[in-house]
């Protein structure tokens, strides 16, 4: 369900134990029935997994909806500061070359980056609903921009934007990060794919559709 082997998220529970521990066993007042931090843990990665509606794991753990809302958001805040740090690494050409793991159709991308939709409750309000409702999805939610690399690494994850962003806008708006994130460093070795580059200090980027149109100052592939 988490896509983790046992002794995967057994490893995953040592790094963040000690902060859960602590975490789940501060407050008064009624516990839920997922009271254990590793159980708790369990939920979170699975609803980051899966993606679905809060209805339906809700449904899946047998617990009250709002319950289960207020465990995960508490779970995230909880492991994210020791996780990060920890675990996140700038992904390079050189350590994707070095493993084999660089694109075989465009081995001068670094990762591609495309935006997904979340599905959300209708907000109040005329003015937010309308900010909300995305025309593609015909749904109200929010978006995140997410860029991978091979074999399937997850590299940067922007915060949410509404659903009626579009998905150039959204890279649009985070160029300065991209920027950072396909500089060349004198390590990365030379560039592949034998095409010319007006960008000799950059690796491309495999991008939502549209984006070539606009002046980025990215290297689209």
């Amino acid at each position: 369900m988490t896509n983790f082997s046992a002794p995967e998220l057994d490893a995953l529970w040592a790094l963040v134990e000690p902060a859960v521990t602590i975490a789940w066993t501060q407050g008064r007042g009624r516990k839920p029935s997922i009271s254990g931090g590793k159980d708790a843990l369990f939920v979170t990665l699975t609803v980051l997994k899966h993606f679905d509606t809060w209805q339906k794991h809700a449904i899946d753990f047998n617990i009250g909806m709002s319950t289960l809302e207020k465990m995960v958001h508490r779970g995230i805040r909880t492991i994210e500061p020791v996780l990060y740090p920890q675990l996140v690494a700038r992904v390079t050409m050189a350590k994707q070359m070095g493993s084999g793991n660089a694109f075989s159709n465009y081995p001068h991308a670094l990762y591609a980056t495309d935006v997904k939709f979340q599905p959300a409750y209708r907000p109040s309000g005329r003015f937010t609903e309308k900010v909300y409702f995305s025309a593609k999805h015909k749904l109200y939610g929010f978006k995140v921009e997410c860029s991978v690399a091979p074999p399937g690494l997850a590299v940067d994850v922007s915060d949410h934007s509404p659903g009626s962003c579009s998905d150039v806008t959204m890279m649009l708006d985070r160029l300065t990060v991209h920027r950072q994130m396909l500089r060349k460093e004198d390590t990365s070795g030379p560039e592949m794919g034998g095409e010319p580059t007006q960008f000799p200090d950059m690796w491309a980027v495999l991008a939502v559709p549209g984006t070539k149109r606009h002046e980025t100052n990215v290297k689209v592939g």
